[in-house]
């Protein structure tokens, strides 16, 4: 969901294109300098993403890591680091 960013009010749902095959996390991180978006998300079909959204809502990287079992991702930290 999109949220105006001055008024708090819902916009309405917010589509990033075919190209985003699993919902994200509503804890996702922003990159100050670019404005790119980091998140993560678990597939309907099981497995867990990894992504990179541009600041124009464009996906530009998506990499899936299979999971043995179910799993909670917690605490998150975004490194500067590459």
């Amino acid at each position: 969901m999109e949220v105006d960013p001055k008024t708090l009010e819902t916009v309405g749902p917010c589509i990033f294109g075919p190209k985003m095959p699993t919902g994200f996390s509503a804890h996702s991180k922003t990159d100050p300098k670019d404005g790119r978006l980091y998140s993560w998300g678990f597939a309907i079909s099981g497995g867990f993403s990894v992504m990179k959204i541009s600041a124009a809502g464009v996906l530009e990287k998506m990499v899936p890591l299979p999971l043995p079992s179910p799993a909670n991702v917690g605490f998150r930290v975004k490194s500067p680091n590459p």
